[in-house]
């Protein structure tokens, strides 16, 4: 079975690769024939937008026939960064070899455009780790997010695996994302950034990891809409402070860069 399934992975690539290379014959031949016709300057008129347009072909393309892998990219991810088989089944509430866990698609199915405006426009340093962000469509999106609370959840509380609480100055930290307990509400903004009256964290939202989820996506959009990043000193989590003592932002930054959904 497992060679079957490696067989079917290899095909597929192969297919893609092929299909791209034929996508790609037309826009050489037209960059050649431009610059034939405008040979003194070296100019090809028009060729970054027909580039733009190869790149969207490409990724489309990519997604039709293979499908999208990012969740056996976030899977390899956990199990690399632990070398700790168990730890990786752990993790695998959000991604697994095969699909995605309860927790990843959780985020998916709550994530939205309207909840989470700010979310879906994205923020600069993010687009750098993930180039093909702005281009992507909705659900697309939600899987890059899987990824940062996936990354959020391992280096907080090992995706659920280590200690459900702590003690810190601001009080115990509890769950899954370490939120602190009975104060999840005091992180609500008085400003909403267009958010309704439904939306945000609301005290025990750290006891459950579903809940935790849904307050953490609210805390991260409002860093986008207040910060415009998506590393910010002030974050609440380590994994997102570029300043911290243990340089676990660079966790996030391997995890989103290494997404074939961003490639």
């Amino acid at each position: 079975m497992l060679a079957l399934q490696c067989c079917g992975d290899i095909m597929r690539q192969f297919l893609t690769a092929l299909i791209i290379f034929a996508l790609g014959l037309p826009a050489i031949a037209e960059t050649r024939k431009t610059l034939r016709s405008d040979g003194v300057r070296g100019v090809c008129l028009g060729c970054e937008d027909r580039g733009d347009r190869s790149v969207d072909q490409i990724r489309a393309l990519r997604t039709t026939v293979g499908g999208d892998q990012s969740y056996k990219d976030i899977y390899r991810y956990n199990y690399n960064k632990q070398k700790d088989r168990k730890v990786a089944e752990v993790c695998s509430n959000f991604a697994t070899d095969s699909g995605y866990g309860p927790l990843g698609r959780h985020v998916m199915n709550i994530l939205n455009e309207r909840e989470y405006p700010n979310l879906f426009d994205g923020t600069p340093d993010l687009v750098s780790l993930c180039p093909a962000f702005p281009q992507l469509g909705p659900e697309e999106k939600k899987v890059v997010f899987v990824a940062i609370m996936n990354v959020m959840a391992l280096g907080e509380s090992t995706c659920g695996a280590g200690p459900h609480t702590a003690r810190g100055p601001n009080g115990t930290a509890v769950g899954l994302l370490q939120l602190h307990r009975g104060k999840e509400g005091s992180y609500e903004s008085d400003h909403r950034h267009g958010h309704g009256p439904e939306i945000g964290c609301k005290n025990g939202d750290g006891e459950k990891p579903e809940s935790s989820l849904k307050c953490g996506l609210h805390l991260l959009d409002m860093q986008f809409a207040g910060k415009g990043e998506l590393f910010s000193r002030s974050s609440h989590w380590e994994v997102l402070r570029p300043q911290g003592r243990k340089q676990k932002f660079k966790w996030t930054k391997k995890i989103v860069s290494g997404l074939s959904v961003c490639k």
